[in-house]
C-alpha cells in the first residue's frame, strides 16, 4: 500500500480546514503507512486488552482523503477502554473536536510522528482539541515492544486506549488499515476528515487549529 496520507473534508466550513492541513498540496510529502500485521504475528500480553465499540463501525476505503471517502458525515462509533493504568478511556461521541489517533508500536512512522504531537502538545498548538489515542497491532515479536514504556518514555500526554484484542476491534471500528492512522471528528463526533501515513508537524497544528474553531 503506497498511499500518500491526505485530509478531506467536505462541508463549507471543514473546506477551510482542508485548505489549512494541505495548503497547496501534501500528496507526496507524508511519508507512506505501515500495513497492519496479519494477525498470526500479534501474541496476548499485559498490554492488551479489549475495546468495546458502540455504533456503526466506519467503513474501510482506498479512497481515505479522497472526495469519496465513504466515512466522510458519518458519526464516528464510541470506543471503551482501559489505559496502561487500568483506567477507563472512552473515545468518540459529543464534545471537543478530536483526533483519534492510532498507533503501533512497531511501525517507524508512527515512531517519528509521536514526538512531533508531543511537542505540538507543549507548544500550545493543539489547543482546543482532544487528543485520543489507540494502541495497536501489538506483538512481542514486533520492535519497540511494549507500547506503555515506549510512550512513557515520549512523555506522551494524551488520553490512550491500551492495545487492541487480536481482532484490533478499535482500529477495525474505526476503518483502519495502516499505521499511523488519524480520523479527525468534529464537537458532535461526525467524521470531517481521514488520513493514513506520518504527517508534517504544520498539517497537524493546521489540522487542530481548524477543529477547534469547528467547535
Amino acid at each position: 500500500m503506497n498511499r500518500s496520507s491526505h485530509f478531506f473534508v467536505r462541508s463549507p466550513v471543514a473546506r477551510l480546514l482542508l485548505a489549512s492541513v494541505l495548503g497547496a498540496t501534501l500528496l507526496g510529502l507524508a511519508a507512506p503507512p505501515a500495513l497492519a500485521a496479519d494477525s498470526s504475528t500479534r501474541s496476548a500480553n499485559e498490554t492488551t486488552g479489549k475495546v468495546k465499540v458502540s455504533g456503526t463501525p466506519l467503513p474501510t476505503s482506498d479512497n481515505v482523503g479522497q472526495a469519496n471517502d465513504p466515512a466522510i458525515g458519518k458519526l464516528a462509533p464510541v470506543l471503551t477502554g482501559k489505559n496502561f493504568s487500568g483506567k477507563k478511556v472512552v473515545i468518540g461521541g459529543p464534545g471537543q473536536p478530536r483526533m483519534v489517533i492510532f498507533l503501533s508500536h512497531s511501525c517507524p512512522h508512527c515512531q517519528a510522528e509521536v514526538p512531533v504531537i508531543v511537542k505540538l502538545s507543549k507548544q500550545g498548538k493543539l489547543d482546543g482539541v482532544e487528543i485520543d489515542t489507540v494502541t495497536t497491532n501489538t506483538s512481542k515479536s514486533l520492535p519497540n515492544y511494549p507500547p506503555s514504556k515506549w510512550l512513557k518514555r515520549e512523555n506522551w500526554p494524551h488520553p490512550t486506549i491500551l492495545a487492541d484484542d487480536s481482532q484490533l476491534r478499535g482500529f477495525s471500528a474505526y476503518g483502519g488499515q495502516a499505521f499511523p492512522y488519524f480520523v479527525f471528528l468534529d464537537s458532535t463526533g461526525t467524521v470531517v476528515g481521514r488520513a493514513e501515513g506520518e504527517l508534517s508537524a504544520s498539517s497537524i497544528a493546521g489540522a487542530a487549529k481548524k477543529l477547534a474553531a469547528l467547535g
